[in-house]
């Protein structure tokens, strides 16, 4: 009777996963091609994982995790880098900015991750200093955030500070932070578990196991749990809210920020139907861009580690989301922005609007910009 009684529940959950399981694999889509305008390929390797900018238009690109992922045990890895993109001068391609660094940050073992960026405010004194904060997956000691400052005059980042996960307190792998003050930001890890074991079973079974956690500047507190497989993050101009992405259920979850305390409170969330990753925040409007990974399982055939020259094919799009008053799945209105089969751009992570164009970056293949008339 057991027996027969534990088949009538396994049956069910078993078909619910496969179910789930095929749904965000996406080989079910069928990926057409459509642009807001003219778009093109900018020319740098690597990947362009996630983007963030600057009022001015300057933009920093973290590169690198296609040589983490893709040639992790095929041959010696490069080191990731930071690019720098000026969208007054589209027709310019990024270029590297040299990291100025003392012993306590390793060159050859970068491999940048999310990004967010902290303007200090200006006084009589001093001028107004711009902060770049950066995931690094360094695999010396566990994930690090590194801190730099970045001076324009010759396109530099010089290393200040790094804060270790060890000092963070959360588990498992770091993705995406969003920084609220000089040292201050919420960081997700997407992944629990240490051991790649774990990996595949947080992500085939989608274990709500993964967090939000706090730094204060001192120490880190978790203030957002049970989340599954958080990723891209992110804040509302007013900073009232918190944006974070779900990445293989394809929800973004909406906190309210206390900005006493920096607790978080779930009030609602948005089901997009698609691989959601990094967030960015369109400033006049609120509205959330989200670049997003239609194909996964395409994707992650592509970044196997044996896979020396991976064939492109993970079908990209970029979606926009806008709150008609309070943010709330029943005041959301979804765009899509832009879409392609994989041959202009695969396996998207980011999509950057800045006035009438935007940049869109990928974890492991091209990086593109496009000029936005019409969606």
């Amino acid at each position: 009777m057991l027996a027969k009684l534990a088949v009538l529940i396994l049956i069910p959950l078993l078909m619910y996963y496969c179910l789930r399981a095929w749904t965000v694999a996406g080989d079910h889509r069928t990926m057409y091609n459509h642009y807001p305008g003219k778009c093109r390929v900018l020319n740098m390797q690597s990947g362009s994982e996630d983007i963030t900018t600057l009022p001015n238009g300057l933009a920093f690109i973290s590169s690198g995790l296609r040589e983490e992922l893709i040639f992790s045990t095929v041959r010696k890895q490069q080191p990731g880098r930071i690019y720098l993109f000026d969208f007054k001068k589209p027709e310019n391609d990024p270029i590297p900015l040299q990291i100025v660094h003392g012993e306590t940050f390793l060159q050859e073992t970068f491999k940048p991750h999310g990004i967010s960026v902290w303007r200090h405010k200006k006084t009589s004194s001093t001028p107004g200093k711009v902060t770049l904060f950066v995931i690094n997956h360094c695999n010396v000691k566990g994930d690090r955030i590194e801190i730099f400052d970045f001076h324009k005059s010759n396109n530099s980042l010089s290393h200040v500070t790094a804060v270790g996960i060890s000092q963070l307190g959360t588990p498992g792998s770091l993705n995406d932070l969003v920084v609220t003050g000089p040292r201050q930001f919420y960081v997700t890890n997407m992944l629990h578990f240490s051991h790649w074991l774990g990996h595949w079973l947080e992500l085939a079974l989608v274990l709500p196991i993964t967090e939000v956690t706090y730094w204060d500047g001192e120490s880190g507190r978790s203030v957002a749990h049970g989340l599954r497989q958080a990723n891209g993050i992110n804040i509302s101009p007013d900073s009232r809210y918190v944006y974070v992405s779900e990445a293989f259920v394809g929800v973004i979850k909406i906190y309210q920020r206390n900005e006493d305390d920096n607790s978080l409170k779930l009030i609602d969330e948005v089901v997009t139907g698609t691989v959601t990753d990094n967030i960015e925040i369109e400033e006049s409007t609120g509205a959330l861009w989200i670049g997003c990974n239609a194909q996964l399982r395409k994707f992650l055939t592509e970044v196997a580690p044996n896979h020396e020259s991976p064939a492109f094919t993970s079908g990209s799009h970029v979606i926009r989301i806008e709150f008609k008053g309070k943010p709330s799945a029943a005041s959301a209105t979804i765009r899509e922005v832009y879409s392609d089969d994989g041959s202009q751009l695969s396996a998207g992570s980011v999509a950057r609007p800045h006035k009438n164009s935007m940049l869109i970056g990928s974890v492991v293949h091209n990086t593109v910009y496009c000029d936005i008339l019409s969606y």
